[in-house]
This record gives structure tokens, C-alpha cells and sequence, in this order.
């Protein structure tokens, strides 16, 4: 998370963030760990992305990768979000709740 690759930049290529299962010999490198065998538990995509979400579903959900739609972007606290959390629905208005789902943000 602090390297900012969670940060979407406008015409930036999708990125996405993940949990990994590590296993054999560990050691921490300079940006991270290495592993003898590393495989991939959860992808979380940013909404802005969620046609790169459904692939990745298609392909890895198959072998147990759970795929995340989430916001992926570091928000101020007070912020409200462009997309939902509960049902990825496009956020309308400044409001505290998803006209879609009726999810209410801290509640």
C-alpha cells in the first residue's frame, strides 16, 4: 500500500492488489518477501476496473481465488465513494446511502 500501487491515475494501466499464500523458504527482500512457492488467495479489483474483475473471476475463481470488487483507492475518512461496497452500483448524489441497495456508509 505505501508504494501506491493501489492509486488509479486517469489512462493509468488497471492494477490490481492481492493476498498471497506463501510457502517452503520465506526471506524479506528490499519491496516485500520472497518465497520459494507463492500463490495467489484474493484479487481485489477497483470498480473503476470491474470488467478485468469478471475475467479474473472466470480464470482464477475455478482454482479458489476469491476476486474482490473493492475500492482500492485510498479515500480521505470523510470521503464518499464513487462506486458501492456492498453492490458495486455507481454512487449518485453526496448522500450517505446507495439509492441502489439502500447501504448506508458507517452503518
Amino acid at each position: 500500500m505505501s508504494m501506491s500501487y493501489n492509486r488509479y491515475r486517469e489512462g493509468s494501466t488497471p492494477t490490481v492488489i492481492g493476498q498471497v499464500q506463501m510457502q517452503g523458504k520465506i526471506i524479506p527482500a528490499s519491496n516485500g518477501w520472497r518465497a520459494q512457492m507463492v500463490r495467489p488467495r484474493v484479487l481485489y479489483v477497483p470498480y473503476e476496473f470491474w470488467q478485468i474483475g469478471k475475467e479474473l473471476g472466470e480464470v482464477y475463481g475455478p482454482h479458489g481465488v476469491e476476486v474482490k470488487m473493492d475500492t482500492t483507492l485510498i479515500l480521505p475518512k470523510d470521503a464518499v465513494p464513487e462506486w458501492c461496497p456492498k453492490c458495486t452500483a455507481k454512487w449518485q448524489g453526496r448522500g450517505i446511502s446507495c439509492e441502489f441497495c439502500g447501504y448506508t456508509l458507517n452503518g
